[in-house]
């Protein structure tokens, strides 16, 4: 409650957006670029506080409070952001290779066992990382929205639910939501990754839709080195998803011919041209 609470007092400005944005960006840059794009902005911008000699018109007066202003941001609060983002990142770096030197010595069973749920979604990530994917985790405080990883390979996106749940099982609401936020944004395809289980009703749903599921026993074996993820092929690639409700669109006859109809008519009447 008191971090809602929180939540809800404090509402972060442009000014702290901005910097938020710029250690994010520089977190996932080589480290010594961050801190030495740093050195360079703190050793050679300028800045001059001095006032100009003699009289000077009230309309320079912005213009010279304007200076000041860019000249500290450039010179102390950008060095600043670039230097956390480069510390982040090698704390990013230091964690995964802890944690995956972690597994080779003590096996995945146990490692999962002592990590809590935000660091298994970063466990995960790093997994992804490894696997060749271009890996943005979002760092969500409240509700995430049914997604934990955003993934990217090429011209292809995927997003990544996480549940770190060590008796329950996953029921077929979290991949539902997975597969309507997949619908909404257009991604190729989804996983579901557990430390659980899946309920029959889960595994029954996304048996044929582009959604992996990854239990427990699956994701130990994975990260043991035991077992070769290959990633199920879409029945028919071509075939889209609706935008409205994310049920899968299905081939329709009409009076101007063959057209993209929603599964679920007449529950949803979306309809969509073919070519």
């Amino acid at each position: 409650m008191g971090r809602r609470y929180y939540r809800r007092r404090y509402r972060e400005t442009p000014g702290d957006e901005l910097f938020t944005g710029l250690v994010e960006a520089s977190s996932v840059l080589p480290w010594w670029l961050s801190v030495g794009a740093a050195i360079l902005l703190y050793v050679f911008v300028p800045l001059d506080t001095s006032q100009p000699e003699g009289a000077f018109a009230l309309e320079q007066v912005p213009r010279v409070f304007i200076g000041i202003i860019l000249g500290i941001a450039l010179k102390y609060i950008v060095p600043f952001a670039l230097v956390l983002g480069g510390l982040t990142n090698l704390f990013k770096r230091g964690k995964s290779a802890w944690m995956f030197k972690s597994i080779s010595s003590r096996g995945a069973r146990e490692t999962l066992r002592g990590l809590s749920w935000k660091d298994f979604e970063f466990l995960v990530a790093e997994y992804f990382k490894k696997e060749g994917y271009q890996v943005n985790l979002i760092d969500a405080q409240g509700a995430d929205g049914g997604v934990d990883v955003r993934l990217r390979k090429g011209d292809e996106r995927y997003l990544v639910q996480c549940k770190h749940y060590k008796a329950w099982s996953v029921s077929v609401k979290v991949v539902r939501e997975l597969y309507g936020v997949m619908a909404a944004e257009g991604a190729t395809g989804g996983f579901v990754v557990t430390t659980g289980k899946f309920t029959k009703d889960a595994i029954a749903f996304a048996s044929d839709k582009q959604i992996e599921l990854l239990d427990g026993k699956q994701l130990e074996r994975l990260l043991d080195g035991e077992l070769v993820r290959e990633p199920r092929q879409a029945e028919n690639a071509e075939q889209p998803i609706c935008p409205r409700c994310g049920n899968a669109l299905v081939k329709r006859n009409g009076l101007r011919g063959e057209f993209w109809g929603c599964g679920s008519f007449p529950k949803c009447r979306f309809t969509k041209s073919i070519g």
